[in-house]
């Protein structure tokens, strides 16, 4: 046995899985490796914990060359007492560097050698560019020999020393030293700059920009260029929320939202935005004094103008930029005292609370230049949708997968433990909240949950730690708990005050507090800052992705203390488990076939540092529901309509769902419209009027959802506001929603509105809600009469709102060109028939079909038991190549066959569309995947024609791994 193998960092596989992998099979394990991190040796404590228990043998040999070894990382190390370390010294000696990077593996049958580029690092282990060769062989006695014969004398040198505490004292003191000291300058420098900008008006910042002869602001700046301590700008994802903002307002737009992920510098973008408006008056609104001050102290970081509190302690109303409480502003005694026009900008920060009534007075009352609208969760499980408050307008979408990506948030490392104490499989989690908090609260449980907190420690120095519970019980029973074994913890709930919520903050993010532990239930979800949190708990089981989100988000923000947030969840046998990865992934459409294969990868697309690690039992029980469950099933679809039902005491609309969560289009897949749903599953439904034609109305408008283009939704909202518009006055209106949109496509929407594009049996099944005459758009008298009634109203309207919110969400405002098809996005048959500007709506696409010199090619890959005649050859050859077989009876002369080989030279544009099937389709698995256009580089035969294509571009890696990796759980290599 001998082979070589290139080990990168890819989606499908990266250098975390070999090595875990690796550790995990071998007999004896040997590393020699220049810098090691806390982070990477957390994300490998499973897998040493498992040598210990197999009484597997390991030697890791490392250095402090460079200072390129954390510590931490060598103290986690001294646990295991089947691992001996030794530490190559460099520090004050005149030697040689230690940069080697070598990982020796023996098995019963071979050896295996991994050298390369890769550090035990965990940017190394998935995120960075890394080449590593492993070898193996059985025979090649030579090379192995040499291999054990160079580590031994590394391992016998005299420079290194055996890792025990004593040295590993020793080396604290001189690591820290030198980490603190350039900390400690950066902080003195910091305090200088922010010094001169928060007493930027008094005697002694004029008196030295006197001196120097400049003006304030230029000091600052000097003093910014003299110490190499940069001036704030706008990150990446802001730079283009911003241009966003620009061109909202360039097209006469007065409101905009923006929805960003927690952590990725939300009031710095409303900082930046007020110097792009340049407003003589700003108002601030948030709902928390605590918030307000930080909102300010960024503000006066980026703007020199008189600013002010407006609160229930401060009253400072006349100050230039004004930050106010909503519960102050809001009291009548206050708000009328001020003028409509008294602000140029409003920004309400957590603007999800914004339909809230006291929220909803302000805003009435105002009539700003703009209003700017800020939150990281515009989808709520308690309260009205902001959408329409922002006239649709969704300005920018920071995503938490983007902002992992772009490094605007610190990774988090995710292990699902498996929760054996404790037995949740016979009760409603949701609704039996008392009895699952006495399930929850025995010592056992709390046992494992300590246990584990030690087991993977955290980055930082000091526990900074938020527990989320079930209850306030719950909580307190936690609290106790912790304060009994020695782990100063306080419970924080409803019950507490806003004083005493601010003062146990305030000691967890203190280092010199004992505080480490804080346990909540439900108020500290969102809106408060904790930027050096370091530990997050999930002690309640999973039952809203919205909510999980939330409260990972608590813990992402950046932080001088921190490299990365560790998420601990424990796992129960709860019916609900397979919520948990839908939360991870971020998968909004509940696509089985995708959850399954991103749970079995350990959900490797997420991007940057971020780690997800799911405990075996975990994972196969999560594994097991998702298997067994049917997403579209109506009684699960009626459970999940209820769970939402009871949340907000009141029917839910489409936008209640919001778009990260389930998708509600599920509903309307399943009885034709969201109205027949809430007919048929729920009897408390006062119908006004539910006759057929009625139901054909929803019917239509319904079966659009989600939009792949918005221009018939756009249509219809401006026509139930004012009732008729011109097709030019639409063309102005399109382009407050999109960029450059297509009159052409246009015209194809107002055509399918009016029916003019469907069969005859589809105008019998649907009812159409405009005229189209003469370029003027008008309601038909049919629809008017549907809007009279106030309760249809809402569910239309509810529609129109819920399609454009979720076509920006997903879109934004950018256009494609002809034909408008989105590189990787999923589409329905319809969906392409409407893009690609079909005669008819509701054709049926399958194999090869043209239109307007576009050929468009339909592939399911896992065709499943068909016969032999069908079972076309397709795949993927490559992340750049295609193999495509023609339809059986396609020769090289027939039209297809003969366009298809020429098209290049016909003008011809192939596009290929690609399913994976197998037999955990469903509605949503069994869209097709556009992979963008193709070419064709050689074909072969005839009925049958095989082709082969070359991709216009290359399929990323999580799209090519959905679609062609049966996941195994065996190491590859070997």
């Amino acid at each position: 046995m001998e082979k070589i193998q290139l080990v990168k960092n890819e989606r499908s596989r990266n250098f975390y899985n070999h090595i875990e992998w690796s550790i995990g099979n071998c007999n004896s394990f040997s590393f020699s490796v220049a810098f090691i991190s806390d982070a990477a040796i957390q994300l490998l404590v499973d897998a040493f914990h498992k040598t210990q228990i197999r009484g597997v043998i390991g030697r890791i040999l490392t250095t402090d060359y460079m200072l390129g070894t954390d510590p931490k990382a060598l103290r986690r190390l001294l646990q295991f007492e089947n691992i001996e370390v030794r530490v190559y010294k460099t520090i004050e000696k005149n030697v040689r560097g230690f940069h080697t990077k070598g990982y020796l593996f023996e098995y019963d049958t071979h050896v295996q050698l991994t050298i390369g580029s890769s550090n035990l690092t965990e940017k190394a282990l998935k995120y960075n560019h890394e080449w590593n060769l492993t070898y193996f062989s059985k025979e090649n006695r030579e090379l192995i020999n040499g291999i054990h014969k160079d580590f031994d004398e590394l391992w016998n040198d005299d420079n290194v020393v055996l890792l025990d505490e004593t040295y590993l004292q020793s080396y604290e003191k001189i690591y820290y030293a030198d980490k603190y000291s350039k900390v400690n300058q950066q902080m003195l420098i910091k305090q200088i700059v922010d010094f001169l900008k928060d007493n930027s008006d008094t005697d002694i910042v004029n008196q030295i920009a006197n001196d120097l002869d400049i003006d304030n602001q230029s000091l600052i700046e000097f003093v910014d260029e003299q110490f190499n301590f940069p001036s704030l700008k706008p990150n990446y994802m802001q730079e283009i929320a911003l241009e966003s903002l620009y061109n909202l307002r360039k097209l006469g737009q007065k409101k905009g939202l923006v929805i960003a992920a927690t952590g990725t510098g939300k009031t710095y973008l409303a900082a930046f935005d007020a110097l792009q408006l340049n407003p003589k008056r700003l108002l601030f609104i948030v709902h928390r004094e605590k918030i307000l001050k930080e909102a300010m102290k960024t503000f006066k970081s980026v703007h020199n103008v008189k600013m002010g509190l407006y609160t229930g302690h401060e009253k400072q109303i006349d100050s230039d930029y004004v930050f106010a409480s909503i519960q102050t502003l809001s009291r009548e005694k206050n708000l009328f005292k001020l003028k409509e026009d008294a602000f140029d900008y409003i920004v309400i920060d957590e603007a999800h609370r914004s339909s809230a009534p006291t929220y909803d007075r302000v805003i009435n009352h105002f009539k700003p230049k703009f209003l700017l609208g800020l939150t990281a969760t515009p989808e709520r499980t308690d309260s009205n949708s902001i959408f329409e408050i922002f006239d649709n307008q969704v300005a920018a979408e920071i995503r938490l997968r983007d902002a992992l990506k772009e490094n605007l948030v610190v990774p988090f490392h995710y292990f699902g433990i498996e929760d054996a104490t404790t037995d949740l499989s016979n009760i409603d989690v949701s609704k039996e909240i008392d009895v699952v908090a006495d399930r929850l609260n025995i010592k056992a449980r709390v046992d494992l949950i300590i246990e584990n907190i030690q087991k993977y420690g955290h980055s930082g120095d000091k526990t900074k730690a938020l527990g989320f519970c079930v209850s306030i019980k719950h909580a307190e029973y936690m609290a106790n708990e912790f304060n009994q074994r020695g782990l100063k913890s306080i419970a924080l709930t409803s019950l507490s005050d806003e004083y005493e919520r601010e003062l146990y903050i305030q000691m967890l993010e203190d280092e010199k507090s004992d505080l480490s532990y804080v346990f909540t239930v439900d108020i500290l979800n969102e809106g408060v800052d904790i930027p050096s949190l370091n530990l997050v708990l999930m002690l309640r089981p999973t039952q809203s992705p919205i909510i999980f989100t939330q409260q990972l988000g608590r813990g992402l923000r950046l932080h001088p203390s921190k490299d990365y947030l560790t998420v601990l969840d424990f796992i129960g046998n709860h019916n609900k488990t397979f919520l948990i990865p839908i939360a991870l992934s971020g998968n909004s459409n509940y696509d089985k076939d995708d959850i399954m294969l991103e749970t079995k990868s350990n959900f490797s697309s997420i991007p940057g540092d971020t780690f997800i690690r799911l405990e075996e039992n975990s994972m196969m029980q999560i594994l097991r529901q998702l298997e067994r469950y049917n997403f579209d099933e109506l009684r699960n679809l009626k459970e999940l309509y209820q769970d939402v039902k009871r949340q907000l005491d009141r029917i839910p609309t489409l936008m209640d769902y919001g778009f990260d969560g389930f998708d509600p289009v599920r509903f309307i897949d399943k009885t034709k419209s969201y109205f027949d749903f809430v007919v048929r599953v729920d009897d408390t439904f006062e119908i006004t009027r539910q006759t057929e034609s009625v139901k054909k109305y929803f019917r239509f408008i319904d079966s659009l959802l989600p939009l792949k283009r918005i221009h018939e939704f756009v249509i219809m909202d401006l026509l139930i506001k004012t009732g008729s518009y011109s097709q030019i006055r639409i063309e102005d209106e399109l382009k407050k929603y999109i960029d450059n949109p297509d009159v052409s496509d246009l015209i194809h929407a107002l055509r399918h509105l009016t029916g003019g594009l469907l069969s005859d049996s589809d105008k019998k099944r649907f009812g159409f809600p405009i005229k189209f005459e003469d370029e003027q758009v008008g309601i038909t008298n049919e629809m008017i009469k549907l809007l009279d009634d106030a309760m249809l109203k809402r569910f239309y309207t509810n529609t129109i709102e819920y399609g454009i919110g979720r076509y920006q969400h997903e879109f934004g405002r950018t256009t494609v060109k002809y034909p408008a098809f989105r590189l990787y996005e999923q589409y329905k048959n319809r969906e392409i028939s409407q893009i690609a500007r079909y005669e008819s709506i509701y054709v049926i696409q399958s194999g090869v079909s043209n239109k307007n010199n576009q050929y468009y090619l339909f592939v399911t890959l896992e065709k499943g038991n068909v016969k032999d005649s069908v079972n076309y050859k397709d795949k993927f050859l490559s992340r750049k190549t295609f193999q495509w077989e023609s339809p059986n009876n396609t020769t090289l002369k027939s039209k297809t066959g003969f366009n298809i080989i020429n098209h290049k030279e016909l003008g011809i544009n192939i596009h290929l569309f690609v399913k994976k099937g197998g037999k955990n389709t469903d509605i949503y698995s069994n869209k097709f995947i556009y992979i963008g256009e193709v070419d064709v580089v050689k074909h072969m035969d005839e009925k049958p024609i095989r082709f082969e294509f070359k991709l216009h571009h290359e399929v990323p890696e999580d799209v090519y791994f959905k679609l062609t990796t049966e996941y195994e759980n065996d190491e590859k290599a070997n």
